[in-house]
């Protein structure tokens, strides 16, 4: 598998089949620390492409300070997987709860301002 960055965190993408268990013995962590690195209490089903994270978030992201949501239905949790960026500190820099659906043309701030 592929390991790729951003935001400075390693994650690889997941493929057809995968596993959270697999993806955890392959890079030598626990489910746990893998879901936690991911921002989840339990496992989620996997799909082709999702990013899954080998190490812990950031607390910001170290670019962009702004993401204008660009399609309707995104989560907070999704663009926490899209820029590296802890869900935990989303939540906090836009007062959004983590399960909050989106709509295209909404703004989340993605660093401390």
């Amino acid at each position: 598998d592929s390991v790729y960055k951003t935001n400075g965190v390693r994650y690889v993408r997941a493929v057809e089949g995968e596993s959270w268990a697999r993806i955890a013995a392959e890079y030598r962590l626990s489910v746990k620390q893998l879901l936690r690195y991911n921002d989840l209490d339990r496992p989620i089903a996997l799909t082709p492409g999702m990013r899954i994270y080998l190490e812990r978030k950031k607390p910001q992201a170290s670019d962009s300070g702004l993401y204008e949501v660009d399609q309707d239905g995104r989560t907070l949790w999704d663009i926490s997987q899209m820029f590296g960026v802890q869900l935990k500190k989303l939540m906090l820099y836009n007062g959004y709860r983590s399960d909050m659906v989106l709509e295209a043309g909404d703004t989340v701030i993605l660093r401390k301002l």
